[in-house]
């Protein structure tokens, strides 16, 4: 048996050197009490890697490898966007890296590729030693995945558990822990798919938790084109009073329409990315309830959201976005949720923009440029766009320069408030267009997250609106770090004052607007009866008029609470029934001869 002092010297070293590196650049790191046990775990698995490989050489850079992507992910991703990274981000590697810069991109490819060749090459299959030492990797791996539940059990009573606070769980834990606990938990709780017994169940609860929808009895009676606009990254910068903008970051024209329809908010289930979870709440009308993209695992099935229950009605419903069409599995899911068309990247032309992102002015012409024959065939149109600038980093260009002056110490404050008022700029200029050109036309308009504004949220922390922790947020913080601007105009009678509205509760909007008083699976989320609520992952948001209040587990007082855990539970259930599950819940369709209803043409171009 080999010496063990090589191992643990080296596992330590990588540690330190991680523990260092991320305090170093993003000011992140495990909680002084949580190394030890931390430490003790990595030199566990050091020790398995160094009886399986035949090099010390490939055992040195493998732990660095491992060591770095644990230390320095985590805290990379905590100084952004506020939490750790979890299991489930693995389904979103192959978007984060399609917008990663090409060096990191290269690197962590490079890394990765390293990592695993190090692995399966450098193993010493011919010797005990090897042997020993992937039987070891295997034992590690084996209660991951085959024990989960009773080892996250287990986990949580010995490092503790707060599922609405992942930052303060990777603290007090540590990188290896965490995402140790994290894995176990990942496989313990693998949904299965809801039984036919249970789906009864949730359809027979009481009516006070929204009455289960049955087959179509009507149709729309005046149908009207929809134009759903969703803004990357929209937010009214103006909140920023530290920074003492030189001029209003939205344009005036824009913040007068805005304000004449109440200044109303749209509550996104994400902070500073994860679009795809704003677009399936408008899209399907179920909340996002947990740190997952749904569009990557959670949406298997055809479903019928609001294009396909548009589509029902004789309306040709078409997707835009100028980006490459797999990022997010929009090409799968658009599909599924029942668009007819889908114009992605390729479709578009970058003639203006920065960073690679195209201008919204730009790709709102070239959207009705390839849209006017629908427009002007008769059929009704859901036309859904989601733009692309407004990205992280917020760059400029020459076309796009820098317009605003402001005092913020946070660099990403000045270029996103410039960034804003170009898209401010181009919306206004489409709102005029649909004002001339579809005057009838329903429009909503919305931002799909808050933009990341330094980090551990320093541009907001400078104005006061957040803490520099997800621990130490209020109740209002959290309803301050959902809330986007949104707009909803009715035709010719204008902009409507919907106040703050969770954005899963847009689709049951439109058919309200539309008049269209079927029965839809948005009836499943419906609130119960006074309360207005937003899920996030681990908790929920009551709004009530000038305050909000705050429902954990470790917060289960108020009596409103015990309703929207419930109203929670039938909502998830029916979700993983209808999205990836049997159907159980789900009306069989009428045919569209039964209910008079025109027949949509076939898409005229493949998804």
């Amino acid at each position: 048996m080999p010496n063990l002092w090589f191992p643990l010297l080296v596992g330590s070293l990588w540690y330190l050197a991680g523990w260092l590196g991320s305090s170093l650049l993003f000011n992140e790191g495990p909680w002084p009490a949580a190394i030890a046990a931390d430490l003790g775990l990595q030199l566990c698995v050091a020790v398995a890697l160094f009886y399986a490989l035949r090099s010390r050489i490939a055992f040195v850079l493998l732990v660095g490898i491992l060591t770095a992507f644990l230390h320095l992910g985590h805290a990379a991703k905590l100084s952004l966007l506020g939490g750790p990274m979890v299991p489930d981000d693995l389904f979103a590697l192959h978007a984060l890296l399609l917008i990663a810069p090409p060096w990191q991109r290269w690197l962590l490819l490079g890394l990765g590729a390293a990592a695993l060749g190090l692995l399966l090459l450098g193993i010493d299959w011919r010797r005990r030693r090897g042997q020993l030492g992937v039987a070891l990797l295997g034992l590690l791996a084996g209660g991951v995945v085959l024990a989960g539940a009773p080892l996250s059990h287990w986990m949580d009573q010995q490092f503790g558990h707060v599922e609405w606070d992942q930052a303060r769980n990777y603290h007090q834990r540590g990188p290896g822990i965490y995402t140790t606990q994290e894995l176990a938990r990942f496989f313990a709780d693998r949904r299965p798919t809801p039984t036919s017994a249970q789906v009864a169940r949730a359809l027979l609860l009481p009516a006070t938790l929204s009455p289960a929808p049955t087959a179509p009895q009507g149709t729309i009676r005046r149908p009207r084109n929809v134009h759903m606009v969703v803004l990357e990254s929209f937010w009214d910068a103006n909140e920023l009073v530290a920074a003492d903008f030189s001029e209003d970051p939205f344009d005036p024209a824009f913040r007068a329409l805005w304000q004449a329809g109440g200044a109303s908010r749209a509550l996104s289930p994400v902070f500073g990315g994860y679009t795809a979870n704003a677009e399936f709440e408008a899209l399907c009308g179920f909340p996002v309830t947990e740190a997952a993209v749904v569009f990557e695992r959670r949406l298997t099935r055809e479903v019928p959201c609001l294009p396909a229950v548009l589509h029902q009605a004789g309306y040709q419903a078409v997707a835009s976005h100028p980006n490459i069409p797999v990022f997010w599995n929009r090409n799968n899911a658009y599909r599924r949720v029942g668009f007819d068309r889908f114009l992605a990247g390729p479709a578009f032309v970058y003639d203006a923009g920065a960073g690679g992102y195209l201008a919204d002015d730009s790709f709102y012409r070239q959207v009705f440029a390839q849209l006017g024959p629908q427009l002007a065939s008769g059929q009704p149109l859901f036309n859904y766009m989601l733009t692309l600038y407004g990205h992280l980093d917020y760059p400029f260009s020459e076309e796009l320069p820098a317009r605003l002056e402001h005092h913020s110490q946070v660099a990403e404050v000045g270029r996103y408030a410039s960034t804003v008022r170009y898209k401010s700029e181009a919306l206004m200029g489409l709102l005029a267009y649909l004002t001339e050109f579809d005057p009838d036309a329903i429009v909503v308009v919305f931002g799909d997250h808050l933009p990341v504004l330094g980090e551990r949220f320093a541009g907001y922390r400078e104005s006061g609106l957040l803490a520099a922790e997800r621990s130490d947020f209020s109740a209002e913080m959290y309803r301050v770090q959902a809330a986007t601007p949104l707009l909803v105009i009715d035709g010719r009678n204008g902009p409507v004052a919907v106040g703050d509205l969770p954005i899963y509760q847009l689709p049951a909007l439109v058919m309200a607007l539309l008049g269209d008083d079927r029965p839809t699976l948005f009836d499943y989320t419906r609130p119960p009866e006074g309360l207005r609520l937003r899920p996030l992952p681990g908790m929920q948001l009551l709004l009530e008029e000038g305050q909000s209040v705050l429902c954990t587990e470790a917060a289960s007082l108020e009596p409103a609470c015990g309703t929207a855990r419930q109203w929670l539970r039938r909502v998830e259930l029916l979700a993983a029934d209808l999205f990836s599950g049997d159907q159980y819940a789900l009306p069989p369709p009428a045919p569209a001869e039964e209910l008079n209803l025109p027949l949509a043409p076939e898409p005229t171009e493949a998804l």
